[in-house]
């Protein structure tokens, strides 16, 4: 059968730089780990930058209120937006677009869980769908998964930064051959597509007071983490998320400010120790550095390298362990899958029909 003409579309080489670049955080945790106030907080510190004030998109019946300077005199100023159920991963993207005619510092999505575990979500969709669909479990997730690749190919032509929230709940997995269950960790309530749009992603324990875990050895909350080397330098470990880290995001997003260079701190001076360790988690984490196991292995292993981690642990241990925290985490991205049953499978769900 003959196909009919196709177009052919001119595209834009090197165009120019308009300002801005698409910005996605992601912050999960378990309920009262801070999540909210955490979003406020980086949110004001983009509108230091970028002018306007926050708007949230509540999807908790009115919880995001209580933040509200009208409510609390040590609270925030930011628009509110009431999302009510069902919410289908579309009507999220619509609500991200009537934030945006408000031209806000930032969008903030509390919560996005709902988006898979709500009224209304991917995963009750998909129930209702399987007696329609005969009871074809795969057929059945069809509609809810296309109505959420909606939802993550407009997040993704958004450049006005979106922070969401997600619940996440303590999981374990069983090994073949094991009956002993291994603890995963915090594993945010999310399908993989919309967590995968974020371009960092922390996770916020049980009374941590803000303060984010940037780094796990727990297999689900190192799969969930997300900070890119070129981000790292803004992202302030061992404090809580603040307006500060907000700021510094912004300027980077709107391309007022860069990262540090591995080679250099920019002013001419000798580098700090934690600068230097900034520069080299920064390489270990550039794939055009390090993008095998044999690449990280050979890059510790030069010998004024080896030289410089030594004299690390002995004068500052506290920036050693931020070394030996990088080259773990490293490893296991670099590292093939290990094969894992997941014994709470209500997230878990099987890829649609091709």
């Amino acid at each position: 059968m003959a196909k009919g003409p196709r177009e052919v579309r001119g595209f834009e080489v090197n165009p120019p730089d308009d300002g801005s670049e698409p910005l996605c955080f992601g912050i999960g945790g378990p309920p009262g780990s801070g999540k909210t106030v955490s979003a406020l907080r980086i949110a004001n510190g983009m509108s230091r930058v970028r002018g306007g004030k926050p708007a949230v998109i509540d999807t908790e019946a009115g919880r995001a209120r209580k933040y509200h300077v009208s409510r609390n005199p040590n609270g925030f100023d930011f628009d509110y937006i009431q999302f009510s159920p069902p919410f289908v991963p579309a009507h999220f993207l619509d609500a991200i677009n009537q934030a945006l005619r408000l031209n806000p510092s930032a969008i903030i999505v509390d919560n996005g869980s709902d988006e898979h575990e709500g009224p209304g979500g991917v995963l009750e969709w998909h129930d209702i769908n399987v007696p329609k669909m005969g009871g074809n479990e795969w057929a059945a997730w069809n509609e809810p998964k296309a109505s959420r690749r909606i939802l993550t190919a407009g997040v993704q032509q958004i450049k006005t930064p979106i922070i969401m929230t997600f619940r996440a709940r303590p999981k374990t997995t069983t090994k073949p051959g094991s009956k002993t269950p291994v603890a995963l960790g915090y594993v945010p309530i999310a399908g993989d597509e919309l967590l995968g749009i974020m371009d960092l992603f922390c996770l916020l324990p049980p009374r941590s007071n803000g303060v984010a875990t940037w780094s796990s050895d727990k297999a689900g909350e190192d799969f969930a983490i997300k900070l890119p080397f070129y981000l790292a330098p803004f992202v302030q470990q061992g404090s809580p998320l603040s307006e500060d880290v907000g700021e510094a995001l912004a300027r980077w997003q709107m391309g007022k400010s860069a990262p540090a260079a591995p080679q250099s701190n920019g002013t001419g001076a000798k580098r700090t120790p934690r600068e230097m360790v900034d520069a080299y988690i920064s390489a270990i984490n550039n794939n055009e550095v390090v993008a095998t196991l044999e690449a990280l292995r050979s890059y510790q292993a030069d010998e004024r390298r080896a030289a410089w981690i030594a004299t690390m642990k002995e004068r500052h241990p506290a920036e050693y362990d931020r070394i030996v925290e990088a080259n773990g985490r490293r490893f296991r991205e670099l590292s093939p899958p290990i094969e894992e049953t997941v014994d709470d499978d209500d997230d878990a769900f099987p890829e649609e029909n091709p």
